[in-house]
């Protein structure tokens, strides 16, 4: 059992180098100590470096360290741990064992499991029912923990010992080590923990979630809690000012906003619907039974719904095709009373150009890449028809 975690702010140290072992294009330096934390236990590694070097990874095999650099060392290692790493990842750690332990201990529901990420840490608890005022009250009683600064007290009991007090931890070391709060949390565990729970600052709850064990719980705390809102802030409050409105009233900003872009996309739709209904109109009005045209100013979707409600509103054989950038769409269709066959047209162009698509005899379409050359065939086999 590494001593060295049991003092959470123990960031430096220096370690003789038992060997410098060369892999790829790392080196694995060995030692017998290390302040570094190697990751297990739900907690992370430390980062930080090894006479200014950093450290890649870190792991330990039969009772010695190995730490992961890009340049051979010898002699010393003089480690120097990351220390606002360590302080965020220790309260976090901390924390969840208050939060599990207090729900055990007063709600008796079992811990699942915990978990953290970058911006959010959370736990995953055996509730049957769980709600806001739920959250709310438990947030409020481990904040009220954390007022009353607790310790939490690193402990080496026996078996029998840790057995009175966790009766359900595995107890397969030969060297035992508890983590304890009060009389809420006993739990056996290696990693680094705060002195005292003021060390926390605070915990926010900040949502839940229902799973087929229980309830997934978030939370922030400590300094992932400033770090996290801060960052939030910072965006909320560039967003009010591209709003030009006060950050208090964003909500009714954005509803605002999404009320007229609506408005506007509706505006849009009735005004490309006229566009859509004038252009079928003058295809229409031709005197040509059968249209070859290139269009690039519809998207795919449009330009289709165009094409078929021309054919179906006019005595009309259209061969076109819509350009968009290096795309193209063609189609390929006729009214009821014009008699060929869509779908072998297609075909025909579809091979020369390497168009994907098919088809029945009245219409047929596909796309690809674009060539001025498809418009070409096109009047091809318009002046064929």
């Amino acid at each position: 059992m590494n001593k060295h975690y049991d003092h959470w702010l123990e960031c430096e140290g220096t370690f003789d180098i038992l060997a410098c072992i060369p892999e790829e294009d790392y080196f694995w330096i060995k030692t017998a100590d290390t302040v570094f934390y190697v990751e297990g236990g739900g907690m992370a590694k430390d980062t930080g470096t090894i006479n200014g070097i950093e450290v890649e990874d870190i792991v330990c095999k039969d009772g010695e360290y190995y730490h992961k650099v890009k340049e051979a060392l010898e002699g010393v290692a003089h480690m120097q741990v990351e220390v606002a790493q360590r302080i965020e990842k220790v309260q976090i750690h901390s924390a969840s064992h208050l939060i599990c332990g207090h729900i055990n201990h007063k709600y008796h529901a079992r811990t699942i499991a915990f978990f953290t990420h970058e911006d959010i840490s959370g736990c995953e608890m055996e509730f049957d029912q769980f709600d806001e005022s739920l959250m709310r009250q438990i947030e409020k009683e481990v904040n009220d923990y954390v007022m009353m600064d607790l310790p939490i007290d690193i402990v080496y009991p026996t078996k029998e010992e840790a057995q009175k007090h966790a009766p359900e931890e595995k107890l397969d070391h030969d060297e035992l080590r508890a983590a304890v709060i009060g009389d809420i949390d006993y739990n056996m565990c290696g990693c680094i923990h705060v002195p005292s729970l003021r060390y926390l600052q605070s915990i926010k709850l900040l949502s839940f979630e229902k799973t087929t064990r229980g309830y997934k719980i978030y939370f922030v705390c400590g300094e992932q809690l400033l770090r996290t809102y801060g960052h939030q802030l910072s965006v909320l409050d560039s967003c009010a000012r591209d709003l030009g409105t006060p950050q208090s009233e964003l909500l009714q900003g954005i509803m605002k906003l999404r009320a007229e872009i609506k408005q506007l996309k509706d505006s849009e739709a009735s005004w490309k619907q006229k566009v859509i209904d004038a252009k079928i109109q003058e295809y229409g009005s031709r005197e040509e039974t059968i249209l070859c045209e290139e269009i690039d100013d519809l998207d795919v979707k449009t330009f289709t719904s165009m094409c078929s409600a021309l054919v179906r509103t006019y005595e009309k054989g259209i061969l076109f095709v819509c350009h968009q950038e290096d795309r193209c769409h063609v189609v390929i269709a006729h009214s009821a009373k014009v008699d060929f066959k869509a779908n072998e047209l297609f075909k025909e162009v579809a091979a020369e150009f390497s168009l994907r698509g098919g088809g029945n005899p009245a219409m047929a379409q596909g796309g690809g890449e674009y060539s001025a050359e498809i418009l070409t065939k096109l009047k091809e086999l318009a002046k064929k028809l």
